[in-house]
């Protein structure tokens, strides 16, 4: 089934989400000050994403309720 790696991931959200946060965050500043735009949009994009999704994490409480949150908003 698709939707298992999907809940797989929402499951553990800030074990990959906090380093993407930090990691894409701070080489888009990096980027942005060097003057290439277009990639540090692109990671900004991925600040923001991962800044979603553990958002969602938070008030879907935790990992046990995040899968079946996701669910319910799909269906």
């Amino acid at each position: 089934m698709v939707t298992e790696p999907i809940l797989f991931l929402l499951r553990y959200t800030p074990f990959w989400s906090v380093p993407i946060f930090i990691i894409a965050g701070q080489f888009s500043y990096i980027y942005w000050l060097k003057g290439y735009r277009k990639i540090s949009l692109s990671l900004a994009s991925l600040v923001l994403i991962s800044f979603v999704v553990t958002l969602f994490y938070i008030w879907a409480g935790g990992p046990d309720n995040t899968p079946q949150m996701f669910l319910k908003l799909i269906r």
